[in-house]
């Protein structure tokens, strides 16, 4: 869920994940996020913010965690981010859980994706390569075309990449 809407403030003493979700995400993943945590052995704190423009601010304090995303994630901003490559050397359910996890955070319908970054692009198709999953990827660059949000009218500084995979008919080809 951190490549696609988190965040990491270098606070002191304790790191400080942020994830800015919507209402549907924020009730989709809540439970999962819990979840991941008590998998990994991590006590952390979870709160969640005041509520604003549809932002559901999601905050988790833990210096575990930020090493643990560290270790596969390199970048902060999300035009930069992109994979530490090691994560293709986890297990099938490791990889298949950042897939997950970018795709409820910045996926759409029909197995896609939207990022920023051309090299979190590359990585995500590698990625998927290693799921046994076909995959795709379009650039739409609109970045002359300004964009309204509630009424404020905005630049767009980069292309809008989208990676878009398929799911194979039977387990045969996937494997």
């Amino acid at each position: 869920m951190y490549l696609g809407d988190g965040s990491i403030s270098n606070t002191n003493p304790t790191p400080v994940i942020s994830l800015s979700l919507n209402e549907d995400k924020y009730i989709h993943s809540i439970d999962i996020i819990r979840k991941a945590l008590e998998n990994l052995r991590i006590n952390a704190d979870i709160t969640l913010n005041s509520v604003y423009n549809n932002v559901y601010p999601v905050r988790i304090g833990s210096g575990k965690l930020e090493k643990f995303i560290r270790a596969y994630v390199k970048g902060s901003y999300s035009y930069e981010k992109e994979l530490d490559m090691n994560c293709l050397l986890q297990s099938r359910e490791f990889r298949q859980g950042i897939l997950d996890g970018y795709y409820i955070t910045d996926g759409g319908n029909s197995n896609r994706i939207y990022t920023t970054s051309q090299k979190l692009s590359e990585c995500i198709e590698c990625l998927l390569t290693s799921l046994g999953l076909q995959s795709v990827i379009d650039v739409v660059d609109r970045t002359n075309e300004p964009v309204i949000i509630r009424g404020e009218e905005f630049n767009r500084n980069y292309p809008t990449i989208c990676i878009r995979w398929y799911e194979p008919k039977n387990k045969r080809s996937r494997n």
